[in-house]
């Protein structure tokens, strides 16, 4: 059984490792900001998959502790990612503003050009 679960955690690994290379492409190749975020995102979380599989492979457990600390600091990334993406840089949203920043730009607009503002 330990012999079939080292194969299975090798193979597992390869696989992971074909599909990191295929995202790397992807994430060179992306023609958006939000492309290469999801690609980012997706290599995070194929290096946890790699560690589980390592873990597996070697039945070392040490490399789960690797895979936990990993999804922790990708998720983190992606939190930061989303919100650089949904607000532009050199712009700052004020807390207790509820209107979304698109909103207030659009009113600012309105106002400043007499209300013949077009919608972006």
């Amino acid at each position: 059984m330990t012999a079939l679960l080292s194969v299975l955690g090798e193979v597992a690994l390869v696989a992971i490792v074909a599909t990191a290379a295929v995202t790397a492409v992807r994430i060179v190749r992306g023609p958006t900001l939000a492309d290469r975020a999801v690609g980012a995102d997706l290599l995070t979380l194929l290096g946890v998959g790699g560690a589980a599989a390592l873990a597996m492979g070697r039945a070392e457990m040490a490399f789960l502790d690797v895979a936990l600390g990993l999804s922790l600091f990708g998720f983190l990334a992606t939190v930061a990612l989303a919100y650089f993406l949904q607000v532009p840089p050199g712009t700052a949203r004020r807390r207790d503003d509820p209107a979304p920043l698109r909103e207030r730009d659009l009113v600012r607009d309105a106002v400043t050009t007499g209300g013949d503002a077009h919608v972006r």
